[in-house]
């Protein structure tokens, strides 16, 4: 038998790397991102799922919101030959790769057009009022 000893690379969020330089690349990436996500505040603490069924919305600035979501497809489509510009199949292209970004695309999506954000996407795009519609407090 022949033992091989391998070094990995952790990032702040738990990904491991081959390289440091892979690692980092990641890490520069974690930045962006919570700079683009910074004006949406913290993503609520709910151990009881009060807030995504529905136990009422975080109120954002519509134009925050826009914004987000409009630097979250930059920030995806930097390194890209072939740039998607929906932001509903960004959500596909990040799910399927397993991509970090995908956390701020979720909270994105679950944001109205009034720029409140509910706890899952079906309150946010119903149309029909869905859910308490109150301010959600923890």
């Amino acid at each position: 038998m022949k033992q091989v000893k391998y070094t990995k690379y952790e990032a702040r969020d738990g990904r491991q790397f081959d390289t440091p330089d892979a690692a980092e690349k990641h890490e520069s990436l974690l930045d962006e991102m919570e700079i683009v996500m910074f004006e949406m505040g913290e993503a609520p603490d709910d151990p009881h799922c009060n807030f995504a069924n529905g136990g009422g919305y975080i109120p954002h600035n519509v134009r925050h919101v826009s914004q987000a979501k409009a630097a979250l497809l930059d920030l995806f489509n930097k390194d890209r030959e072939d740039p998607v510009s929906d932001f509903e199949i960004l959500g596909r292209y990040l799910d399927d790769g397993g991509s970090p970004l995908y956390q701020a695309w979720s909270r994105l999506y679950n944001c109205d057009d009034q720029g409140r954000e509910w706890g899952q996407a079906y309150y946010a795009h119903t149309g029909l009022g869905s859910g308490t519609n109150k301010i959600y407090t923890e």
